[in-house]
């Protein structure tokens, strides 16, 4: 455990590609956050309810007719996104909606909302929360759910809320709870031109970057999203709600970034435009840290050194961890992953 002082985020965050103004609402009623890790993994279960919430107001968002997703995570790791059918949705009266399935492992949700007054309960079980269990005792725990373009969030603290249990395999908090703090954004794309190995070192790379940034006029600072045995990626970028150049939603903190997948590739260049390749240099794992193939530091195009590259077009940890041993002299293929700061 880093120390007794547990802080839990519970962020419901609208939208599978989120605009990075969507707007915020903060969730007061928390009541309670649980979660099991037994040695029967079909046995997981995490459950977190808001009650009697004000900030939950009509109209909700409309999950029968916009796509959506939910995913619980904490510095232990996370059990990834699980896409919510369509179909599996239904009306609750005129208050709100109801998820259930009970094959798999998004078993309910309830978003509901009458007399200026909302519920939201969510409950993951089963094997696919398991894979990844939060096992406690915990520091942090975030849950979202995402549906159209409203951003719930509310957040339970040990200074307010109150912990009753946070041992091994059963942790659980009473609220209330507060709203989140909004992440400052930070923009991120892959470079319009492909490259060998040979960037230049990180100096080189970010001169890169900032010369695309520039380029498109986007403003700001920029670095590349690579690794050396001396620097790790996630220790060169600045923490943020990261998005890609026209808004959409690629991870919510340096935390959530490095925690496995990612909510959308990075798949846009710095104008927007969808990348002519998919491949990136990175020598990153999906923790953020160095992989031991990195084109000598970024300085060279032999074809018999090599570097880890990940996919742009995909989201899960192959984003930066796709292939180990790529050849550092293609000249055609690969981009930079860029990150303002």
């Amino acid at each position: 455990m880093r120390g007794w002082r547990i802080a839990v985020c519970v962020c419901i965050c609208a939208s599978v590609a989120v605009a990075a103004s969507a707007m915020a609402v903060d969730l007061t009623g928390g009541v309670k956050l649980k979660l099991k890790d037994e040695p029967d993994t079909a046995k997981d279960s995490a459950v977190s309810v808001f009650a009697r919430d004000a900030a939950i107001a009509a109209p909700l968002p409309d999950p029968l007719t916009e796509a959506s997703r939910v995913r619980i995570s904490s510095e232990d790791g996370n059990a990834g996104w699980f896409d919510l059918d369509m179909a599996l949705w239904k009306p609750v009266g005129t208050k709100g909606y109801k998820y259930s399935d009970k094959l798999a492992s998004v078993a309910k949700i309830v978003l509901t909302t009458a007399n200026g007054q909302g519920k939201l309960l969510l409950r993951l079980k089963g094997e696919g929360y398991g894979r990844a269990a939060l096992a406690g005792p915990e520091d942090h725990v975030e849950v979202r759910l995402q549906i159209g373009a409203t951003a719930y969030c509310g957040r339970f603290e040990t200074g307010l809320s109150l912990v009753k249990k946070n041992e091994a395999g059963n942790v659980l908090l009473l609220g209330p709870s507060t709203g989140c703090v909004a992440p400052v954004t930070k923009r991120v794309f892959v470079t319009s031109s492909t490259y060998t190995g040979d960037l230049g070192g990180l100096v080189g790379a970010d001169a890169k970057c900032q010369a695309h940034a520039d380029a498109a006029a986007l403003g700001g600072t920029w670095k590349a999203w690579l690794s050396t045995s001396s620097e790790d990626a996630r220790d060169r970028i600045t923490d943020g709600h990261y998005t890609l150049v026209d808004g959409t939603i690629v991870a919510n903190s340096l935390a959530d970034l490095t925690n496995g997948g990612i909510w959308q590739a990075i798949e846009l260049d710095e104008y927007a435009v969808v990348f002519g390749s998919n491949q990136a240099w990175t020598g990153t794992l999906a923790n953020g840290t160095w992989y031991d193939a990195d084109c000598q530091a970024w300085t060279s195009a032999l074809p018999a050194d090599t570097a880890l590259i990940g996919y742009v077009n995909l989201a899960d940890e192959l984003w930066t961890d796709g292939f180990p041993s790529a050849d550092c002299s293609y000249t055609d293929v690969r981009g930079v992953y860029c990150f303002e700061q």
